[in-house]
C-alpha cells in the first residue's frame, strides 16, 4: 500500500487520502457525540446519517437556513445542540459536498529534507522489508463444504507457513504536511482542519494495516 513518488522515487500520502482520513476521523467524531444522547440508534447507522449530512448539497451553501435544514433531515434527530450543528457547518465547508468544493487545499505529504539527508549520510534506505506469516492459507481459502469433507483443509501442524513480504517505510521517518486555503472562508477555518488532521494522524492513522500500528504519526 505504498505510493512511490514518479519523479522523486520516494514514498508519500496522497493529499487525497489525507483528506479522506481526516474526513473519517471528523464522522466518527461527530458519531460519538451524538451517540451518547441517542443510544437507541446503531453506532454505524448513525455514522451513516452523519456522514449524509455532511456530503448532501444543498443550491446555495451560504445559506444557513438551507445548510441547516439539510443536516437536520439526513441526522433525523430532534433538538440537535447548537455546537454540533456548527460543527456540521463548518466541516462541510472544509470538506465539501457533493457539488461543493472545500475551501481547504490538503497537499500530498513527503519525507521531510532532513530526514533523507541523513539517511543518504548514514546509507541507510527509506524503505525496508517486514513479513505476514500466514500458516493456514488453505483452510482461509475453503468453502464451508471442503472444510466439512476434507479433513486437512482445517487448521494444524500439517499446513506450511506462507512467507509474504512487503515493503514499509520505517519507524522514525519524518513527514512533512502542509494545507491551505482555497478561499477566505479556509482561512477562517484553517486551524480547525489543521487540528481535525494532526488528531486522525495520531489516532487512526493512514494507510493500509493502521490497525496493527503501520501509519500511526506522533
Amino acid at each position: 500500500s505504498i505510493k512511490l513518488h514518479r519523479n522523486y522515487g520516494v514514498p508519500y500520502i496522497p493529499g487525497s487520502a489525507l483528506k479522506g482520513v481526516a474526513k473519517h476521523y471528523s464522522i466518527l467524531n461527530l458519531t460519538d457525540r451524538l451517540i451518547n444522547e441517542h443510544l437507541s440508534i446503531d453506532f454505524f447507522e448513525l455514522a451513516k446519517r452523519v456522514q449524509d449530512a455532511l456530503e448532501t448539497s444543498v443550491t446555495d451553501e451560504n445559506d444557513e437556513k438551507a445548510v441547516e435544514k439539510v443536516i437536520k433531515d439526513k441526522l433525523k434527530i430532534n433538538n440537535i445542540p447548537n455546537e454540533i450543528l456548527d460543527e456540521f457547518k463548518s466541516l462541510r465547508k472544509i470538506f465539501g459536498t457533493q457539488s461543493y468544493e472545500g475551501s481547504i487545499i490538503f497537499f500530498d505529504a513527503f519525507p521531510t529534507y532532513e530526514c533523507l539527508k541523513e539517511l543518504t549520510e548514514n546509507n541507510k534506505p527509506i524503505l525496508e522489508l517486514d513479513i505476514m506469516n500466514p500458516h493456514y492459507q488453505s483452510y482461509y481459502s475453503a468453502s464451508e463444504n471442503e472444510l466439512k469433507t476434507n479433513v486437512e483443509k482445517a487448521p494444524g501442524d500439517w499446513h506450511s507457513p506462507n512467507p509474504i513480504f512487503f515493503l514499509t517505510v520505517p519507524k522514525g521517518i519524518e513527514f512533512q504536511f502542509a494545507i491551505a486555503p482555497r478561499n477566505e472562508e479556509g482561512t477562517k477555518l484553517l486551524n480547525k482542519a489543521k487540528e481535525i488532521l494532526i488528531s486522525a494522524l495520531k489516532e487512526f492513522g493512514v494507510g493500509a494495516k493502521t490497525s496493527l500500528g503501520y501509519g500511526r504519526f506522533h
